[in-house]
C-alpha cells in the first residue's frame, strides 16, 4: 500500500490519520492545513505554539519551529508521534495536554478552529493570557465548519482580526493581541446536580454534555439498576464520569476503570470523583481499552461518539467495541447506548456473534452483548 505523502513548503512527509480512523478513506490533512503552512512559510517565526493539530499536518512540517503543541486528543497526540517517527524527525515534539494551560514563551500561535465553541472561547482566553502584546494568532478552518460567531469571538476575546481571502474552501483569520485584559481561564466550573444519584458534577470547556446530564447515559443507567456481581468494570469513553461514578457508588465492591481520549474529560472525571468522595475508580487517557489485556473486565459500559471533530464516523464506536471484546472475560458483558439511527447491532454481531436490544425510547436504544468463548472475533 502506498504511503500517503503530504507535499508542503518544508518538504514532503508521510502523514497518516490515527490508528482508529486510518481505514476511513480520508486524508490526514486538508486545504486549511495547506493554506496555513503556505502563509507561515512566507514569513516564518521562531518559537511557535500549534493548537488543535489533528494528525500532525502542522506539527510535522513545522517541527523545527515549534515550542509546544496544545491538544485535547489522545488520538491526535498518538498520530503526531507516529508520524514524527515515520518521518525520522529527531527532536521530540513537546505536547501540552489541554487539561493544562501552556506557559511557554512563544511569538506566534497557529490554531485549527475547534468544533466546540465553549472550548474555543476558553482556548482564546488562554492564548490571550500567554502571548505578548502585538503577537499574532493565525486561525485556520474549512468554510463549511467555521462561522461568523466564531470570528466575532476572536475579535471580542483576543483582538482585531484580519479576514484573509478564501482558498480551496479554506479560510485563515489573523488576529493580533493589542491589550493586557484579564480573562478567567479556570479549567473547572460548576456543571450540574444530579439528586437521584447524589452527585455534584463539575465541567471542563471541552467535556461532552458538561452542563446537563446526557440523556443517553441516563437512559442506559435506568437499565443497569439491577446489575449485581460485577467487580471489574470499564467505562469506555467516560466523559465527565457520569456512568462511572454512578456505578462506583452503587457497586462499592467493584473497581471502575474510566477511559477517554479527551484529556479534559479525564481531568473532569477525576475531579468529579474527588468532589463526590468516590475512590474505587481509576481514570486515564487512552484509545478505547487498547491499553488493557484479555480478561481485564467483566462489564464494559459504552456511550460512544459518532463523530471525530467535524467528521461523522462509526470507526470510533467500532474500535471501542473491538477493544471491549478483547478485554472482556468469557461471559463478560458489554452494554451500549446509541442514537436510534446508528447501525451498531451490525458491528456488535460482527464482533460478538450476536446483539440484544434491551430497551428503546424515541431517541436511544440500549444494547447488551455477552462474550462467549466461541463467538468472539480475534482480528
Amino acid at each position: 500500500m502506498t504511503e500517503p505523502l503530504f507535499n508542503t513548503p518544508a518538504g514532503t512527509f508521510i502523514l497518516k490519520r490515527d490508528s482508529v480512523s486510518q481505514s476511513v478513506n480520508l486524508r490526514a490533512w486538508d486545504a486549511a492545513d495547506e493554506y496555513l503552512l503556505d502563509i507561515f512559510h512566507q514569513s516564518p517565526a521562531e518559537r511557535i505554539i500549534v493548537i488543535n493539530d489533528h494528525f500532525g499536518a502542522l506539527s510535522i512540517p513545522l517541527s523545527t519551529y515549534i515550542d509546544t503543541v496544545w491538544s485535547d486528543s489522545f488520538l491526535s497526540v498518538s498520530a503526531i508521534h507516529e508520524n514524527a517517527a515515520a518521518n525520522q524527525i529527531p527532536a521530540h515534539i513537546h505536547i501540552t495536554r489541554a487539561d493544562e494551560i501552556p506557559t511557554a514563551r512563544v511569538s506566534l500561535a497557529l490554531m485549527r478552529i475547534p468544533k466546540n465553541n465553549q472550548f474555543f472561547g476558553w482556548q482564546l482566553k488562554c492564548l490571550h493570557h500567554l502571548l505578548p502584546v502585538n503577537a499574532e494568532l493565525w486561525l485556520a478552518g474549512m468554510d463549511k465548519h467555521i462561522t461568523k460567531s466564531q470570528f466575532d469571538m476572536v475579535a471580542d476575546i483576543f483582538g482585531p482580526v484580519e479576514f484573509l481571502p478564501g482558498r480551496k474552501k479554506a479560510r485563515i483569520w489573523k488576529a493580533r493581541k493589542t491589550d493586557e485584559r484579564q480573562h478567567s481561564i479556570d479549567l473547572f466550573k460548576s456543571g450540574y446536580q444530579l439528586d437521584k444519584y447524589q452527585l455534584s458534577m463539575q465541567q471542563t470547556p471541552n467535556v461532552f454534555s458538561g452542563n446537563r446530564p446526557d440523556s443517553g447515559s441516563l437512559f442506559l443507567l435506568e437499565q443497569l439498576t439491577s446489575l449485581q456481581g460485577f467487580t471489574h468494570i470499564a467505562d469506555s469513553g467516560c466523559g465527565n464520569g457520569l456512568l462511572s461514578l454512578v456505578m462506583a457508588r452503587n457497586l462499592t465492591q467493584a473497581h471502575i476503570t474510566a477511559v477517554d481520549e479527551s484529556f479534559q474529560a479525564v481531568a473532569c472525571c477525576q475531579e468529579n470523583a474527588r468532589q463526590n468522595n468516590i475512590d474505587n475508580i481509576t481514570v486515564s487517557a487512552g484509545n478505547g481499552l487498547q491499553a488493557y489485556g484479555p480478561n481485564s473486565f467483566d462489564l464494559v459500559l459504552c456511550n460512544p461518539p459518532f463523530h471525530q471533530g467535524t467528521t461523522l464516523t462509526e470507526q470510533l464506536a467500532y474500535w471501542m467495541f473491538k477493544t471491549a471484546a478483547h478485554t472482556l472475560r468469557t461471559n463478560g458483558e458489554l452494554w451500549v447506548v446509541a442514537n436510534r439511527h446508528l447501525d451498531y447491532p451490525k458491528i456488535l454481531r460482527g464482533l460478538f456473534g450476536h446483539s440484544q436490544m434491551v430497551k428503546q425510547n424515541n431517541r436511544f436504544k440500549v444494547y447488551r452483548v455477552q462474550k462467549s468463548r466461541n463467538k468472539q472475533r480475534s482480528d
